[in-house]
Order: structure tokens, then C-alpha cells, then sequence
């Protein structure tokens, strides 16, 4: 049986004609051979054919999926395709039909999703070409240790002794994206390995067997010019690799590159996580977004701004988006938490200072047997120490002091009594009015509501009950 005719795996856009050359199935551990696929079968086959338009997976890309039809309504969905000793294996279901060995059929590739599939190939050729620029002093060179290209991304693995900087993920994506604005032609040429090799900027796997001829794809030149002069130093200014994947024909329709992973496998090696197209678009759509989120949040003034910065953390992690911005962002955000807590504190300190001396005075001006106060800006451990000096102050006496938090949606009360006055049954009913809970001693409590749209009924409860 002559092996598979695949010249036509880099074609777009077509439906050639093939033959069924053999019919395979799995039973058990065992594959076997048949003769046909009976009609509507369920089981999974491989049909192996004389030609095909299909790119198996291979070279660290995935293969192309579609359809194989045929005769009196035969339609077979291709989910995976593989080579095997110069044969390439469709293996798939029957969708609906029969085929036989012999029969005709024609093949239909998703060119779709080929179309996703091939920019990331072609931008994984110019992220190689991108981290040996950036990365030009390190030694030995940077070089691929493996990658990936599939509809949603592409991987891409590399020598490195130290991660990357924010700053050198952003210049490399910088010169992938330099690469889609110029719209540079992809060239793809056919020429023997012992000449091929001799281009200076040619990246290839030298420890490999190659075959004789080889498929050099180069970005922004061809091979033909590049072999009239092949050592010249010119050529280290294109992306110049062996490769037998699908490509796109201009880089422009990559549309966009972002990176948005950079992390350690293994010791001394690296590995990028990047995407094109609409998947690149969103992440920079993404960046935006929280970039905006970040701006608001610094305009906001007061104990809110605290929560907002922390929304923004949230944004940050739960947003996919280039990984250079995102670190930088972490980095700024980092800062702006850091600065806001201190600013905050420095707020809390001088009102708690002014809520002591208004809680004192409105105290002293009061001739009530159980005093009520309604403080801004005072927290627990500061209307506890505003407690202590009222008690002190005038021991007789019952105090309640009330403070609402509507950044946190919450209101605060505690209470001290040097009368007979139950203040510990006073706070919990007002904690209960915004669905919080308080404890305490007839003479002592404190609690807190979880709803700080209830405050102004709270306070009006802590009075009507003070004076009963």
C-alpha cells in the first residue's frame, strides 16, 4: 500500500477527491483491519487514504479536524490525525452511512479553526526571534526547548538560567506586535538541508536527522534572497526556521500578541504562555478595564478608597491579560494599598482624637441619666476608651455610644453603666436592628449591626430605650 500523498496539508480552502486505502478499529489492546464501516456505526475508526489535505499532528502543532464524505450520504467527523510511517491515520466517528475500502471520497478540513491554529504557529517563529533579541548576552543562547500550537494559544519552551523581568516580557511582546503592524510576508521554501543550513540566522534542532529537503519558513524575506548572500549579517533581522506546520501568509493576520504567562518547568527552563487574534484582543480589552478600575479607585477619597483598591486586587487576579502589565500593576497596586492603610490609619488616629473630645463635651452638656452618642469615625477601641473616661468622669451615669461604618456596611455600639439602667439589653436590641449580635454584663456590652443602612433606626431605638 503506498504511503499517504500529504502534500495538500498546506492548502487552504480546498476538497480533494482521495480513495480509502484501508480501515482500521481498535478491539481491545488489539487494531485491526476491516473490509468496511457498517452503516451508523458508533465504534471509533482510522481510515488511512491516498491522499489527504489534513495536517497531522506533528512539530508541536495540533492537527487539523473536519470531515470526510462520501457515497449515499457517508460522512465521517475527523477529530484527530496522525502519521505513522508515512501513512497519515484519520481517526474519527461515522456521523452517517457506510464506506468500504476503495470507495471515493472528499475531504473537508475545518479551515476555521486552522485559521486560529496558524498565527499562533507563526507568532511562536517570532516570539523565538524575539527572545533571542531580548535576551542576546545570555549564554549559551536562548533556545527552544519545545512549544505548542493549538486554536486557543501557543506554548513556547526555552533555555534560561533566571525568569524574565516585567521589562523583558514587555520587549519581546513589543517586537511581536512591531511584527504584525509591518504586515511582513511569510515565506515558505523548499531547499536541501546542506544549503539551507548555511543562512547565519537559520534556528533549527542541529542534533536532528533532517531529510534532504527541508522547508525553511522565514518572516519578512525569503530564503531565496537570504541563499544569494546566506552569511551575511542582514539576516539576523528575520525570523529564518525549518518547519513543517501551517502558517498564515502575512503576520497582520495575527491582529495582536500578548503574553500572558511566564514561569519555570523544570531547572534552566522557561516556559511562555501567549495568544492571538480575538483571545489577544480580549486580554488587552482586559487590561484596560482594571487599568480603569485602578484610576477610579485612586480618586476616591475617605475610608472607601481602601475597598476599592481591593476590588481592584480581585480585577487583577480573576482578568486574564498580558502578564508584563499585570505584574506592573501588582507592583503599583502593592504600593497604593500600603500607602492608603497608612493614610487611613493616620485618619483614624486624628478622628478618634476629635470623636474623644465631641463624645466629652457632648457628655459634660448633657443632664440625662443615660446618655446616648452618635460619633463619627470611632472605632471599637476608641469608643471604649471614651467610655472609660465618661464612667470616670461621672460614675452615676449610663453611656451609649453609637458609630456608623458605611464603607464596611456597619454600625457599632458599646455601653457603660453606673446605674441600674440594663445597657447590656439596650445593645443587643440595636444590634439586632441591622441583623447583628451583642454581649455583655448589665453594665457593660457591646455589639454590632451588619447593615449600616440601619443606623439612624438603631439610634433611634438606643434613645427611646435609654429613656424608658
Amino acid at each position: 500500500m503506498a504511503v499517504t500523498d500529504n502534500s495538500a496539508k498546506y492548502a487552504w480552502h480546498v476538497k480533494p477527491q482521495a480513495t480509502v486505502q484501508a480501515i482500521v478499529r481498535r478491539s481491545g489492546s488489539d487494531i485491526i483491519f476491516a473490509d468496511a464501516i457498517p452503516t451508523d456505526s458508533t465504534d471509533i475508526f482510522g481510515l488511512i487514504l491516498d491522499k489527504s489535505s489534513f495536517y497531522p499532528t506533528a512539530g508541536g502543532q495540533v492537527c487539523d479536524t473536519g470531515f470526510i464524505s462520501g457515497a449515499n450520504g457517508f460522512s465521517f467527523e475527523v477529530i484527530a490525525a496522525n502519521a505513522f510511517a508515512g501513512y497519515v491515520l484519520h481517526i474519527g466517528k461515522v456521523v452517517s452511512g457506510a464506506v468500504a475500502k476503495g470507495a471515493p471520497v472528499v475531504l473537508e478540513v475545518d479551515y476555521e479553526r486552522r485559521a486560529l491554529i496558524a498565527p499562533n504557529h507563526t507568532m511562536t517563529h517570532m516570539l523565538n526571534f524575539a527572545l533571542r533579541k531580548v535576551l542576546s548576552n545570555q549564554n549559551p543562547p536562548v533556545d527552544q526547548r519545545g512549544s505548542q500550537n493549538d486554536p486557543e494559544k501557543l506554548r513556547f519552551d526555552f533555555n534560561a538560567r533566571k525568569g524574565l523581568t516585567p521589562v523583558q516580557i514587555q520587549k519581546v511582546q513589543d517586537i511581536v506586535n512591531k511584527s504584525i503592524e509591518s504586515a511582513l510576508t511569510i515565506h515558505t521554501t523548499s531547499v536541501e538541508f546542506v544549503v539551507a543550513k548555511n543562512i547565519t540566522s537559520l534556528r533549527c534542532m542541529f542534533s536532528e536527522t533532517y531529510p534532504k529537503v527541508v522547508r525553511v519558513v522565514s518572516i519578512g524575506e525569503s530564503a531565496e534572497t537570504m541563499l544569494k548572500d546566506p552569511t551575511s549579517a542582514e539576516w539576523q533581522a528575520f525570523s529564518v526556521e525549518l518547519c513543517g506546520g501551517t502558517h498564515i501568509d502575512n503576520t497582520a493576520k495575527a491582529q495582536q500578541f500578548a503574553i500572558l504567562d511566564e514561569s519555570s518547568i523544570a531547572s534552566g527552563t522557561r516556559r511562555i504562555v501567549a495568544v492571538t487574534r480575538e483571545n489577544a484582543r480580549q486580554a488587552f480589552e482586559n487590561l484596560a478595564i482594571v487599568q480603569g478600575q485602578l484610576d477610579e479607585a485612586l480618586g476616591v477619597k475617605g475610608p472607601q478608597k481602601l475597598p476599592a483598591l481591593k476590588e481592584c486586587s480581585k480585577s487583577l487576579q480573576n482578568y486574564v491579560m498580558p502578564v508584563a502589565a499585570k505584574k506592573q500593576l501588582e507592583v503599583r497596586l502593592k504600593k497604593e494599598v500600603k500607602k492608603t492603610i497608612k493614610e487611613i490609619k493616620n485618619f483614624k488616629k486624628k478622628a478618634g482624637a476629635l470623636a474623644m473630645k465631641k463624645g466629652q463635651e457632648l457628655a459634660a452638656a448633657s443632664d440625662a441619666a443615660c446618655v446616648v452618642l452618635d460619633i463619627d469615625n470611632l472605632d471599637g477601641g476608641t469608643a471604649n476608651k471614651l467610655l472609660d473616661k465618661l464612667t470616670k468622669a461621672q460614675p452615676d451615669k449610663a453611656f451609649i455610644v453609637l458609630s456608623n461604618d458605611p464603607a464596611n456596611n456597619k454600625y457599632t455600639c458599646a455601653a457603660r453603666s453606673g446605674s441600674s439602667l440594663d445597657v447590656n439589653a439596650i445593645v443587643q436590641a440595636v444590634a439586632a436592628v441591622g441583623g447583628g449580635r451583642a454581649g455583655g454584663k448589665p453594665n457593660r456590652s457591646q455589639g454590632a449591626g451588619k447593615d449600616s443602612s440601619k443606623y439612624a433606626e438603631a439610634v433611634q431605638l438606643a434613645k427611646t430605650m435609654s429613656k424608658a
